[in-house]
């Protein structure tokens, strides 16, 4: 696509379509981590205990190794599942509140990792522990709000009257499945930092300790 073909797109039209989902979709990720967050405080003495042992032990196994095909391949499913649940909650008429709840609980696993390894580990093992979270996380969720809010535009261009659709419900379809497949092509690129990326740091904490 040529400069002028760029320039000429209806990027205002665009922008006033979707702000109102995206929105939505960032508010409520972001009550999600504020959960998240605070779950952490309701945490009894003795599961605290408990999950910082479990985190220990999977960071001394992950740590002595860069790259496992099992865990790509785990990582990669689990991350597709999520895409899809929210591909096809968009496809349904009582798909939104459902797409929220998704995204809910996206944002309140998020909140509750960060909270949870910021109170457990100190000086730089933190760092560290924080820096794996923020590198499986730094597309994911980019990814997981694309989703939803483009779940949340089709769900709701579905249920409205046909005379107040801004798009052809077809045409709506067919950008919708291509953008879901393009974000399914972007979760693979996650899936890959979050499989070799994390273990990395992981393996460098281990041997700058």
């Amino acid at each position: 696509m040529t400069a002028s073909s760029w320039a000429s797109l209806d990027w205002e039209g665009y922008w006033s379509r979707y702000l109102p989902y995206l929105l939505m979709t960032v508010a409520v990720f972001s009550l999600g981590l504020l959960f998240g967050s605070l779950a952490t405080e309701v945490l009894t003495r003795s599961e605290r205990l408990q999950l910082a042992i479990w985190l220990k032990t999977v960071v001394n196994s992950e740590s002595g190794r860069l790259f496992s095909a099992t865990m790509f391949r785990s990582a990669l499913i689990a991350n597709m599942k999520v895409l899809g649940l929210l591909y096809v909650l968009g496809i349904s008429v009582a798909g939104i509140p459902l797409v929220l709840a998704v995204l809910f609980l996206r944002g309140f696993v998020v909140g509750f990792g960060f909270a949870f390894l910021s109170q457990s580990a100190s000086g730089h093992g933190l760092s560290v522990l924080l820096a794996t979270v923020v590198a499986q996380n730094l597309f994911m969720v980019p990814i997981y709000l694309t989703a939803g809010t483009l779940a949340l535009w089709f769900s709701w261009n579905l249920i409205r009257k046909d005379g107040a659709r801004k798009v052809a419900p077809w045409q709506a379809l067919g950008g919708y499945t291509l953008a879901s497949a393009l974000l399914s092509v972007g979760m693979l690129w996650a899936s890959a930092v979050e499989v070799m990326g994390s273990p990395l740091l992981l393996h460098l904490e281990v041997f700058t300790r």
